[in-house]
């Protein structure tokens, strides 16, 4: 794929649970040792609550607050039902005012076990009916140099929605090997590093890795790829790109904006561009929608008119902690050493999150879409503590919005902003 760079971006990677596989590494326990016997739910709001609508808040809410924390930045890609489900990890151990806040911006206020069961029959959906379009796993990795229990409830809580991979390990100079080369593993060696030095009183990492790769329904073919085209930034500056030309289907109206949707193979997922109105600030805009609104877009698509697209080729990679971003969204008790996640270990070890730590890598071209993440969250010990129809143009050579979504349900699994590509 042709890589670009600086696309200001955002990914709603939809990845909840999937039976993790990795090499003996210190002592291995499977906390979803029966997940593959499970049953998969049809997805439905009936079931599962306004999970749809909690998951489209989430991940509009974490693109605002984490293009305010980087501004000026050029590129800005995040995953946010990644850090979703690394939040879910640790969220069966807490308590308190945390569970409280936890459940407020993950689930909207639905209860945690309502939430993660929601996100297990949504993502099974999307995982089984779309071959391996989409793959997603997690991790819970434990220091072993600190001789603790792990409480139950912690245990079951996380078995009632993941086969998430328990690993027992001293956290010394090879504990940090072995958890990026189960990331590199799950994402399929696009991210190559996740963690770092690990600190002396690291107690427990939470981790996410998830892939999403789809061809186009219909890919682009040569005549239909045009070199050398000029796509506008937000502040006026022009950049060479590469446009894949063609005509689609289906358009979409968001708040005075207007898109197209292309089809992934295999029908489970779409592609979704908006462009905002002309004279409307990109930022402006993007403030001025909610999650509900991204769906009903998609729902509420049409087929009685023929759209001829021009999108660009391009690729991202981004990397920042979301600290500041989740604080801002409310999630505020589990990143102080009071925290309440008592409920992980049997001793009742007070631990704290001290970094959510995000990766993506993104690429887009003429024959589909290829991108993976991964989430981690670090947790310390606290010290001491086709009839005829009119044909429409729509070109996106200025900042656009665009996602994936699922399509039974309209939740987006990827969710962008593009306001700046660089050669």
């Amino acid at each position: 794929m042709k890589g670009k760079k600086g696309l200001c971006l955002l990914l709603t990677t939809a990845i909840l649970s999937g039976a993790s596989a990795c090499g003996t590494v210190g002592n291995e326990i499977k906390t979803g040792s029966k997940g593959s016997e499970k049953e998969t739910a049809v997805f439905s709001d009936e079931k599962t609550g306004d999970i749809t609508t909690a998951t489209a808040d989430f991940s509009i809410n974490l693109l605002k607050q984490v293009i305010l924390a980087r501004e000026g930045a050029e590129g800005i890609i995040i995953s946010p039902v990644s850090v979703m489900c690394s939040l879910a990890l640790a969220e069966s151990g807490a308590s308190g005012k945390t569970l409280e806040e936890l459940e407020q911006v993950l689930g909207g206020g639905m209860s945690a076990k309502q939430y993660r069961r929601g996100l297990y029959d949504f993502l099974q959906t999307c995982k089984k009916a779309s071959d391996s379009q989409f793959l997603s796993e997690q991790s819970i990795w434990i220091n072993g140099d600190v001789k603790r229990k792990l409480q139950p409830e912690f245990l079951s809580n996380n078995n009632e929605w993941t086969n998430a991979l328990l690993t027992v390990l001293p956290f010394d100079e090879n504990a940090s090997d072995a958890i990026n080369d189960w990331v590199r593993k799950n994402t399929g060696g696009e991210i190559i590093k996740l963690v770092e030095q690990i600190p002396e009183d690291a107690a427990m990492y939470a981790v996410d890795a998830t892939r999403f790769e789809g061809a186009w329904e219909e890919p682009y073919g040569t005549v239909q790829v045009i070199e050398d085209q000029t796509f506008y930034t937000a502040d006026g500056r022009e950049r060479a790109v590469t446009m894949l030309s063609g005509t689609q289907p289906y358009y979409v109206h968001l708040k005075g904006g207007f898109g197209f949707v292309k089809s992934y193979e295999g029908g489970v997922f779409d592609f979704v561009a908006i462009l905002p109105p002309k004279d409307m600030p990109i930022q402006d805009y993007l403030d001025s929608i909610t999650g509900n609104d991204i769906m009903d877009a998609y729902k509420n698509r049409k087929n009685d008119k023929i759209v001829y697209t021009q999108m660009p080729e391009a690729a991202f990679a981004f990397e920042h902690s979301l600290n500041i971003p989740l604080q801002a969204m409310g999630i505020q008790h589990a990143f102080s050493q009071d925290s309440g996640f008592e409920g992980i270990f049997s001793d009742h070890s007070p631990v704290w999150i001290s970094q959510v730590l995000h990766k993506v890598n993104f690429e887009l071209d003429r024959n589909g879409t290829k991108a993976a993440s991964a989430t981690v969250v670090e947790m310390l010990e606290t010290a001491s503590k086709e009839e005829s129809r009119e044909v429409l143009e729509l070109i996106l050579d200025r900042p656009f919005l665009f996602e994936i979504v699922e399509t039974s349900s309209g939740i987006p699994v990827f969710l962008g902003l593009a306001s700046d590509i660089a050669e």
